[in-house]
């Protein structure tokens, strides 16, 4: 019989099911029936039309409890999680001595990391988070399968963002909201933020700040200029990649949003890209070169596309060797440019999700 291959996990990424968790400052009382009619109310842009929900939770029961929603031709699922949002290092062994799973509890070194990716969207996320007395876990995903090609692939996980974030929305507009944790891009992000992402994904725009980490690293030099990195967290969701920008003498925020450039390119300018090709901003003649990466080489966890600046660490031919591609003929102009309406023309008239 032969071996059984591993899926890989950059297409676990474009499977797994979006969720978000919900701080608040004080414990709900609630039911299915009080979050579709809030929904209906809040986002009346999306179908909200169901055919099952369970009674929802109670602040008398703190265990799980979970308030499952059967929709047309979507899941939701809002859940009660136990224990804090945060684990001390002696909740987390008492925990394992127990037999207890808390995989849902971020553990302190955890946290430390998260407070520092989300610095920038989320400079008060510290007192936000210790503030708070009790997080729910709200997902929702599609009914349908998720689609072969590429194009259908990236409106299938757009709508499913959509509708999580509509849904979990319901509740971060409540004024006992302290934050919302969004773990497949690992980030906290302020609950007036979280609902103006579910405005701004109605409107067929992407939300890139509240559903993408845009992270900068800088590097340890002993002389010279300071070279940064960045790359993204939570891309891989949508398309199966990651991007990073290879340490260079860009500054911040100069290299932040070179990588945010990249990602509108690709998901809401509709653009593919080839091993080889460069890009950059019209008004600027830095060009940048794209470098295909696989998912466990030079220990990438997903496909992710390299960025190389021309006088940056490393050449991209150093750790590629030579790329394919070739410049176009005299007179030929094949800059990347993006498609228009891109997005809304793939998600059609389907509002459903």
């Amino acid at each position: 019989m032969p071996e059984e291959v591993a899926e890989r996990y950059s297409d676990q990424r474009l499977k797994a099911n979006f969720f978000a968790t919900v701080l608040f400052d004080n414990r709900l009382d609630f039911t299915s029936e009080e979050i579709i009619a809030a929904a209906q109310e809040d986002f009346p842009a999306l179908d909200w039309s169901y055919n099952f929900v369970m009674p929802g939770l109670h602040s008398s029961k703190p265990e799980v409890l979970l308030s499952p929603i059967n929709g047309n031709g979507w899941i939701g699922n809002v859940a009660r999680m136990p224990g804090p949002f945060v684990g001390t290092k002696a909740y987390m062994e008492d925990c394992t001595a127990q037999g207890i799973v808390r995989s849902h509890i971020i553990d302190e070194d955890g946290y430390k990391r998260l407070l520092h990716t989300s610095r920038l969207v989320f400079p008060e996320a510290d007192g936000a988070v210790q503030r708070s007395v009790e997080h729910l876990d709200v997902s929702a995903w599609s009914t349908d399968e998720l689609p072969a090609d590429e194009d259908q692939r990236l409106a299938h996980r757009f709508r499913e963002a959509r509708r999580m974030t509509c849904l979990s929305a319901v509740f971060a507009k409540l004024p006992i909201a302290t934050a919302v944790y969004l773990p497949s891009a690992d980030l906290l992000i302020k609950p007036e933020e979280w609902v103006r992402a579910a405005t701004q994904a109605l409107m067929e725009e992407w939300p890139f700040e509240s559903w993408i980490q845009f992270d900068v690293q800088k590097g340890a030099v002993e002389s010279g200029p300071v070279l940064n990195s960045a790359s993204t967290i939570g891309m891989a969701a949508f398309n199966g990649h990651e991007l990073y920008l290879d340490y260079c003498a860009l500054d911040a925020k100069q290299a932040a949003t070179q990588v945010w450039g990249a990602a509108w390119l690709l998901l809401a300018g509709g653009n593919r890209f080839k091993d080889g090709d460069t890009i950059g901003f019209e008004e600027d003649s830095l060009k940048l070169r794209m470098r295909h990466c696989v998912e466990g080489q030079f220990g990438a966890q997903t496909d992710r596309w390299i960025l190389f600046h021309p006088e940056g660490y490393r050449k991209d031919t150093d750790m590629f060797g030579e790329t394919e591609s070739q410049p176009p003929p005299p007179g030929v102009d094949n800059s990347i440019r993006p498609k228009e309406s891109f997005l809304s023309r793939i998600l059609g008239s389907k509002r459903r999700g």
